[in-house]
């Protein structure tokens, strides 16, 4: 009889789910230093996984996979396609456990964001969603900004 495969370290966290998760990605080649995990759930309303259980993030809906980055400075930007089918943002400063608020940043999306920081000359939010022609887009922001620069990716 073969053996059956091991499970590893898998744990059931719980709670119903309409969309795959999202997680933050690691900063710098290091990893968050705990789990941090964003879902929509059969609410729509978007949930946080964060110190051994799901919070609801206040006021956040949506039916698509959110997506989360973290800044080098502890803040953390959470990403939705909202129910207009535009990008919202959260922002929550690190070292507070309350969201800012959500707002619209804009676009069309026809998928769940993606999104990550990059440390050039300026640190550059960027995310990446399907739009409605069916090609991917880009949304570009330099921290600190208020102006978002949207462009098809070739």
């Amino acid at each position: 009889m073969a053996a059956r495969p091991r499970r590893g370290s898998w744990q059931r966290l719980g709670g119903q789910l309409v969309a795959g998760p999202g997680a933050l990605p690691a900063i710098a080649g290091g990893c968050p230093s705990r789990e941090d995990v964003f879902v929509a759930g059969t609410d729509r309303g978007v949930w946080e996984w964060r110190a051994g259980g799901f919070r609801r993030v206040p006021g956040g809906r949506t039916q698509y996979a959110p997506a989360a980055v973290k800044h080098p400075d502890g803040r953390t930007d959470l990403f939705v396609h909202g129910g207009d089918d535009a990008l919202w943002m959260n922002t929550r400063p690190s070292v507070s456990a309350a969201w800012s608020g959500w707002r619209r940043v804009g676009g069309i999306l026809a998928s769940a964001p993606v999104a990550n920081l990059f440390p050039d000359s300026l640190l550059t939010r960027v995310v990446l969603a399907l739009g409605a022609d069916g090609d991917v887009w880009q949304g570009r922001n330099i921290v600190g900004a208020s102006t978002w620069r949207w462009s098809e990716v070739p």
